[in-house]
């Protein structure tokens, strides 16, 4: 053996060597080479499907390593607002981070290279175009092309925060309006509020006027109020409005739009009507200093909602002007007295419990009859509003009409007991509750001072003589208007020619206060002792005790009706 390797030369060893070198390279490493290569293959492979993955996943997703973007999909492109993936990529994650929320992503970066759990969260991007956006944002750890990287899977909750708030602020805005009866205290706070929930710089409100639109205010004061809006590029179809609309300059409208803006000295605008009786009554001009914004659907529908809210109430606030007008009328008519009767000194007060309410069931009247005779009615319809004003219309007159013909209070009530019968039918039908009538009627010979009367139901009248002592008279008939048959009867009482009558409806006993009831004793107590008083100041008298009673706030309509034959110093 030892012979053999005698006799090879050094450069046969040599070759010897290196054969056995490659011989065990090739059996010992090579299988692990080709282990890795097609560990590096696969992992490459495996990375292009990862990215193919991303590419045509609708989540927005990015992937950086050591803080700078190294790739975006395109739904993150959009979502932030670039046109190609060098707008991200290549750039530092926080320059696309709100400068408050930076700490807080940087920090949850540390944690999660230290192997902590890191939890959603929501944070503000700056998108390429300017434009801040909040997302919920869910980071995992990766590798990326032999780096160790972080997913960032993005959500954009913009627009659905901003639904969430529009809504709020539009229920605000609907609550704040809700009875109001002032258009412009309407309009304007609608404005106010609208401006701030659509982020606007300003808004203004014109209302059509002599073919074109009229500035009635804005919330900035750029343009005065009453400047016109006027020309072709105002013209139709603004017309054409429908209720619950939005129009930008996209729209058919959008010519009115832009010029709308470019009066305001903004760069975009967008309208919003309100619509009353099928005609514009008024139009919302929001307006921005920079470009248009982007409006979701939640934004658009946020303004529909508006103009069909500002459109209700401004309807509401027309047909309450016209009931309110009618309601002026028939109040006007039901409390109008003569302004004088011979032989009779009187005065009469009516306070409504609201000024929205008016129109109560309240009335009382005077009217001559022959032989020297006044009637004195004083009544209450139960309700209020129009109904009510016309049923104390058909009792009032029913009274008046009757007692021409007949010279007994009693018979006078009974006729008008089957009349009210007969009308009120319909109106318990409709409103689900009875409908009922007090009343008194007498007549009254101002020559002698007798008094004949039938009370139906009503509070009693009280007496003052001349030495200040009061009484009641007596209430012994029935209601109007609730059943038949019935039986109304009178009474016969001697008025002095100092003794005072007065009538009132219960609005006067049963209004409330701190001390419970104002009360029958607390009226007569009220009256006791000052027979001298006129009529006119013992309404007044009355009238300030139950206001200072119930701290000013009457519940029920008040009517006070005083009255005293007169003297002959009166009739000098």
């Amino acid at each position: 053996m030892s012979a053999h390797y005698d006799t090879d030369t050094p450069e046969v060893v040599r070759e010897k060597v290196i054969g056995l070198g490659r011989r065990s390279v090739r059996k010992n490493y090579y299988p692990m080479l080709q282990e890795r290569l097609a560990a590096d293959e696969a992992l490459s492979q495996a990375e292009d499907r990862y990215e193919r993955l991303l590419d045509i996943s609708p989540v927005p997703i990015a992937v950086y390593a050591n803080g700078v973007v190294r790739y975006a999909n395109p739904a993150a492109i959009e979502v932030m607002g670039a046109r190609r993936s060098e707008d991200l990529v290549g750039h530092h994650i926080l320059d696309f981070v709100h400068l408050d929320d930076q700490a807080a992503v940087m920090a949850r970066s540390r944690r999660m290279a230290a192997g902590q759990p890191v939890d959603r969260a929501v944070e503000r991007f700056i998108r390429v175009d300017g434009r801040t956006i909040e997302v919920d944002v869910t980071i995992t750890p990766v590798v990326y092309h032999g780096e160790h990287a972080v997913q960032v899977l993005v959500r954009d909750i913009t627009q659905r925060k901003r639904s969430r708030e529009l809504l709020e602020a539009l229920r605000d805005m609907e609550a704040s309006i809700h009875g109001r009866l002032d258009s412009e205290d309407i309009l304007r706070s609608v404005a106010a509020e609208a401006v701030r929930a659509l982020e606007a710089d300003d808004c203004l409100v014109v209302v059509p006027s002599d073919g074109g639109w009229r500035a009635w205010f804005e919330c900035e004061a750029v343009v005065p109020a009453g400047e016109f809006f006027g020309g072709e590029e105002f013209d139709a179809p603004l017309d054409r409005l429908e209720v619950g609309t939005a129009m930008t300059a996209d729209d058919e409208q959008g010519r009115a739009v832009e010029a709308f803006a470019r009066r305001l000295g903004a760069r975009s605008a967008v309208l919003a009507p309100a619509v009353v009786a099928d005609r514009p009554a008024a139009l919302f001009v929001f307006a921005w200093s920079s470009p248009a914004p982007e409006f979701f659907h939640e934004q658009k529908d946020f303004l529909g909602r508006l103009s069909s809210s500002v459109s209700l109430s401004l309807q509401n606030v027309e047909l309450f002007r016209a009931e309110r007008h009618i309601a002026d009328t028939l109040q006007e008519a039901l409390l109008t007295l003569p302004p004088g009767l011979p032989g009779l000194t009187y005065a009469h007060r009516y306070q409504s419990a609201t000024d929205i309410a008016r129109v109560g069931g309240d009335f009382y009247d005077l009217f001559e009859l022959d032989g020297g005779r006044v009637g004195i009615v004083v009544g209450d319809i139960s309700g209020k509003g129009l109904d009510a004003a016309a049923l104390t219309s058909i009792v009032k007159s029913g009274i008046r009409a009757n007692a021409m013909t007949s010279p007994d209070p009693a018979e006078v009530m009974d006729r008008v007991n089957h009349l009210a019968i007969a009308e009120f039918a319909g109106l318990e039908q409709r409103f689900g509750a009875s409908v009922f009538a007090t009343a008194f009627f007498g007549v009254l010979d101002v020559a002698t001072g007798t008094l004949v009367y039938c009370d139906a139901g009503h509070p009693a009248p009280l007496v003052v003589d001349e030495h200040g002592a009061s009484h009641w008279l007596a209430v012994d008939s029935p209601l109007l208007g609730v059943t038949e048959p019935m039986s109304y009867v009178q009474d016969t009482i001697e008025l002095g020619r100092r003794d005072t009558l007065l009538l009132y409806t219960d609005g006067v006993i049963e209004a409330h206060g701190p001390a419970g009831m104002f009360g029958d004793e607390r009226l007569s107590d009220l009256l006791r002792g000052r027979s001298d008083l006129d009529p006119e100041e013992i309404c007044a008298s009355v009238f300030a005790a139950v206001e200072d009673f119930s701290c000013g706030m009457i519940a029920d309509d008040i009517a006070l009706l005083t009255l005293r034959l007169s003297l002959a110093d009166d009739a000098e």
